[in-house]
């Protein structure tokens, strides 16, 4: 076989390809960061059998071996990415439209490029990095600074962790004196000492180093990309898929020469792009069946109110060791007062009631963490512990959580209610909230696609948002199959001053649902009036009469605490019911002539005047109402006549 000189083509497309494999090569322990080595010795395994097949296919055409590369680059620098992760992402102008075929009516579609891929994490990939900089301090001479990140440990979540750095040591190597500093996550609130720094470099060498020095370092080095890493669902179909694309595009747009000899070669282009794409594929298809795989539970602590236990097992519990780690946090929780003592609940316990305790005490909450060794025992006492547990606190990245939880609570779940990130870029929280907006859109459907499973029929979904994410998730939710029950505004009468245009001061909850219904919440003063008509009937011997109608009337119009839509039910038919009446006019003007058929009144038998837009109900509808007894008339034909409202609905 002949052997080839790598050429600069061949290295470009070998390099793009290990980073297609590996991503930015990441410093520091954690089970991600175990995987992205795993998969570049994988890469090693597979290269030379790559090679190989590559070599047999260009073995007579030196030449075309450069075209092959070449083509090979061209497509899959498109997928290219710094965290190793597939999608669309360095698309040429021209390609950048994502096609859909509409179907069954779906005239709109909301798109994005990480579509149809697993939002694992986002972090830094902080590298090990030397900064070098002309200092802006006399004599303006060069600062070395070597940064070393090779002990940090990944976020293993989104979580916001600030870095400190520390001295390590000053090498001198060529006359150049270079500070080496440890780079490390913050814990049990560490900050970054920089005098302290500055300080320890003085004492070491002459070295004159200024803070602005130190800032401008710090500046450089945390001027790193921020990475979202994402699993592809299907890799192999995605790829095979863009690359029939490109081929064709290719061959329409740029190929003059069929000949048979060229054909042969296009075949070559294309084998060896479907072995690579079968090679990718594998291993991402091991990630997936990793990250789909449900977690097993790392550890699983109790909370229960004192009343379950027996006196036996408090006696127990009191004088346990953890008994003090406990008290120390119900003291934390301010549950018991300064006058709370260990001696006070052993003395209760030999109270003849229950188990001991006085009603003070009897449900303050029990944390089995601090009994490890009694935990099974308490458990026992509390005999179905299924039948027993309200509520249970998951704490996991919450993609796991849900798909550990799937089949144990599928079409359980009367509502759920989410608080996610609003995308905001605003710091303060304990969690990431500046997110692509596809990577955002992404970490939301791979959460919220599992919503429909976990709801019961009559179940509910609510999302809380603000205006920076409020569209694309209205229309992320219309995908899930989840009906919409409406946008609930929540003024917070706090407005963002200091911007441009309108200030906002609300926030949205998105609500949705499985099945149409009745949304119910009852109203107070509702309450009110339908109690003082019941009494007002009733103290007038079930009879209702104008006297009853006339006093109830006058009770509503001075009631100073009823809104105007409150006073609007001031009528009580026949039956006892309070009913409003409303307009039956169409919001706008109707085409139809239909609808300007006048109603005909029941008593003269002559034609009701019609409103000026028309009826909002067909006549079909209007008759079925009149039979019903929702449409009220007018003591003749010259009033409009109403529809009529029971309050009692």
């Amino acid at each position: 076989m002949a052997q080839f000189t790598k050429t600069p083509k061949e290295q470009r497309f070998m390099r793009a390809l290990e980073e297609l494999f590996v991503g930015a090569k990441v410093d520091g322990e954690s089970g991600f960061v175990n995987l992205m080595h795993i998969k570049y010795s994988y890469f090693r395994s597979i290269h030379k059998h790559l090679m190989e097949r590559i070599d047999e296919r260009t073995e007579k055409h030196s030449n075309f071996r450069e075209e092959l590369f070449d083509k090979l680059y061209t497509f899959f620098a498109r997928y290219f990415c710094e965290s190793g992760s597939i999608y669309f992402r360095n698309l040429p102008a021209f390609a950048k439209t994502f096609d859909k075929v509409y179907e069954d009516g779906d005239d709109v579609s909301l798109a994005w490029k990480t579509r149809s891929l697993y939002y694992v994490k986002s972090d830094f990939i902080v590298h090990s990095l030397p900064v070098e900089f002309v200092s802006l301090h006399p004599p303006h001479n060069k600062r070395h600074f070597y940064f070393d990140a090779s002990h940090l440990e990944h976020n293993k979540h989104n979580e916001l962790r600030a870095l400190v750095y520390q001295f390590e040591k000053i090498e001198s190597a060529n006359e150049t004196l270079t500070v080496h500093l440890s780079v490390n996550y913050a814990a049990n609130g560490r900050k970054t000492n920089l005098d302290q720094i500055i300080n320890t470099v003085r004492k070491k060498t002459d070295f004159s180093i200024h803070l602005d020095d130190m800032e401008n370092a710090i500046r450089v080095f945390e001027r790193q990309a921020e990475v979202d890493f994402f699993i592809n669902k299907d890799a192999q179909s995605f790829l095979k898929e863009q690359f029939d694309l490109w081929m064709f595009r290719y061959l329409y747009s740029e190929e003059q020469e069929f000949s048979v000899s060229r054909i042969s070669q296009l075949k070559k282009i294309q084998n060896t792009a479907y072995e690579i794409i079968a090679f990718i594929a594998q291993f991402e298809d091991e990630l997936r069946k990793i990250w789909e795989k449900p977690k097993f539970v790392r550890n699983t602590n109790y909370v229960l109110t004192l009343d379950k236990l027996t006196r036996q097992m408090m006696e127990k519990i009191v004088s346990h060791a953890g008994f003090k780690n406990q008290v120390s946090e119900w003291r934390n929780l301010n549950l018991v007062d300064s006058e709370f003592t260990e001696d006070a609940l052993l003395s209760n316990i030999r109270l003849p009631i229950d188990n001991g305790l006085s009603e003070k005490y009897s449900f303050l909450p029990l944390d089995t963490v601090f009994f490890d060794d009694l935990k099974f025992e308490i458990l026992n006492e509390l005999g179905n512990l299924d039948e027993e547990i309200s509520g249970e606190l998951v704490c996991s990245d919450n993609w796991q959580a849900l798909n550990t939880l799937r089949k144990r609570y599928t079409g359980l779940v009367d509502c759920i209610h989410i608080d996610p990130p609003y995308n905001t870029k605003t710091s303060g929280f304990l969690y990431k909230n500046e997110y692509r907006h596809s990577s955002w859109l992404t970490m939301m459907e791979n959460r919220v696609l599992f919503t429909e499973e976990f709801l019961r029929d009559d179940g509910s979904f609510l999302c809380h948002i603000d205006e920076h994410e409020y569209e694309r998730l209205h229309l992320l939710l219309d995908a899930t199959g989840l009906l919409n029950a409406g946008t609930v505004v929540w003024d917070k009468r706090n407005p963002v001053s200091g911007r441009k245009g309108v200030a906002v001061q609300h926030e949205y909850i998105t609500w949705r649902w499985k099945t149409e219904r009745f949304l119910n919440v009852e109203s107070k003063n509702f309450r009110t009036i339908l109690t003082k008509a019941s009494a007002l009937i009733s103290n007038n011997d079930g009879v209702i009469n104008d006297e009853v109608r006339h006093k109830f009337a006058n009770w509503i119009d001075s009631h100073c605490k009823f809104s105007g839509g409150d006073k609007a039910y001031k009528y009580i038919d026949d039956n006892g019911q309070v009913y409003q009446t409303v307009s039956l006019s169409a919001p706008e003007p109707r085409i139809d002539q239909k609808f300007y058929i006048p109603l005909i009144h029941p008593e003269t038998e002559k034609p009701c005047p019609v409103p000026s837009n028309g009826f909002s109900r067909t006549p079909d509808t209007l008759q079925s109402m009149i039979n019903s007894g929702e449409i009220i008339f007018g003591v003749d034909e010259t009033t409009q006549p109403r529809q009529k409202r029971n309050l009692s609905d």
